[in-house]
């Protein structure tokens, strides 16, 4: 869980502490809840277990990161956190995300992106300076819809001046965001994949791709999930699906109207 991810769409993962637990149905099949309970017999999971720390030589390796991304000519991209939610709020990760936020202020050659089911707390746990003026122009902030019924995470986070993005994934229903258009600026979307897991309808991922096409939204289809698990199947899609398109990861300070629909 670290340098070059595995994940398609990030280069590297980075997690400020270990552990989670459920808040939706897209957490069902949770495949770090998966890795926590094989690894640490569930030690870190659910309401009334503790958080892992990560060492300092874990937090250390970032700056390594950030001086290779400033000779790079491609976007370094950082997701924080697979294996736990940086807006998960408990009193005792509050000095944590405190790190984390130095640490991304401190590392403006990696894009962070922050990916969170809990959208409802990003304003109280975020830097005050963010929301009184821009978020730093090295993040973007993310939220999972599983289905429509959870569309109202993209309404959380619409108001804030910073990138957005969307992660389908697992994508467990048709999905349409609605008057929430103008607030995605990137959209993921994938199956899920592993033992017992629920089948993605292909009409529901082609209608949110050709949504995202007609309205030049990036899109980026992961995988078709499945047991066994058919992320590697990509070639073996028609043409249509086989899109993974990234944004201008350029870190520049928004404009104004960012803050106001389009």
């Amino acid at each position: 869980m670290g340098k070059n991810s595995a994940i398609s769409w990030t280069t590297h993962t980075f997690n400020p502490w270990w552990g989670c637990q459920r808040v939706s149905p897209g957490c069902e099949h949770c495949y770090a809840e998966t890795l926590d309970a094989r690894w640490y017999d569930g030690a870190y999971w659910g309401s009334m277990n503790g958080r892992k720390e990560m060492k300092p030589a874990y937090w250390n390796q970032v700056y390594g990161w950030n001086i290779k991304a400033q000779k790079s000519d491609k976007p370094t991209l950082v997701f924080c956190a697979s294996m736990a939610d940086v807006f998960e709020d408990r009193p005792e990760l509050s000095p944590l995300r405190g790190v984390l936020w130095k640490l991304i202020r401190d590392t403006p050659d990696l894009t962070w992106l922050l990916l969170t089911k809990r959208p409802e707390n990003v304003a109280r746990l975020v830097p005050e300076d963010w929301l009184v003026d821009y978020f730093p122009s090295n993040v973007w902030l993310g939220v999972s819809v599983e289905n429509q019924a959870y569309i109202h995470r993209v309404a959380q986070i619409e108001d804030f001046r910073v990138n957005r993005f969307v992660s389908v994934e697992p994508m467990l229903g048709h999905v349409d965001f609605q008057k929430y258009w103008w607030a995605v600026d990137w959209v993921i979307c994938g199956g899920e994949s592993g033992m017992g897991c629920r089948p993605m309808e292909s009409s529901w991922a082609m209608g949110l791709m050709n949504a995202c096409e007609y309205r030049h939204i990036p899109f980026f289809m992961k995988q078709l999930g499945g047991h066994p698990d058919k992320r590697d199947d990509m070639k073996k899609w028609i043409d249509i699906f086989q899109v993974q398109q990234f944004p201008d990861f350029e870190h520049k300070e928004l404009d104004i109207s960012k803050g106001l629909p389009k």
